[in-house]
């Protein structure tokens, strides 16, 4: 590569693009530090004693089509991780939300009973009400004092 001034990403596919702002995303850089990071990460190790002598001394730039592969490879398995983490975070989420429908179903199931209970022993005092109301007439109907008592006894 020539050094003749700024260049840009036009040349770049648009799924190492999204690639890239990923993983600089899940790394909390922004794009432009994340790629400066990436190629002084890959110039450092091209450099160090122990990297292949085919690097940027190899005739033909075959080491900068390999370092690009294994940067694009590096992101892809970013890439996958992150969304194996997404999965099983929206799969937790998911059972969660499932259990709190149950819990919420559970919870419906139970207050239509006690409402069902709750009317029983409504009509159940009404029947009490109605038939005590209905003694307490006769009795004031009735002169009866005898009767009466006997009445009152009997409540």
């Amino acid at each position: 590569m020539t050094d003749r001034g700024p260049w840009n990403i036009k040349g770049i596919d648009q799924r190492a693009r999204a690639a890239a702002r990923e993983a600089a995303r899940e790394e909390g850089l922004s794009l432009g530090d994340y790629l400066n990071r990436l190629i002084l990460e890959e110039a450092a190790e091209a450099s160090s004693p122990g990297a292949s002598g085919s690097g940027a001394s190899g005739a033909g730039g075959g080491g900068a089509s390999r370092d690009a592969a294994g940067t694009l490879d590096q992101l892809t398995r970013r890439i996958e991780a992150a969304e194996a983490r997404s999965t099983l975070a929206i799969t937790g989420i998911d059972q969660s939300v499932h259990g709190l429908l149950a819990r919420l179903e559970r919870s419906e199931d139970k207050q239509n009973s006690i409402s069902a209970h709750v009317d029983g022993l409504i009509d159940d005092l009404r029947s009490t009400h109605d038939a005590l109301s209905e003694k307490v007439r006769k009795l004031e109907a009735d002169d009866s004092d005898e009767r009466n008592l006997e009445a009152l006894k009997s409540l």
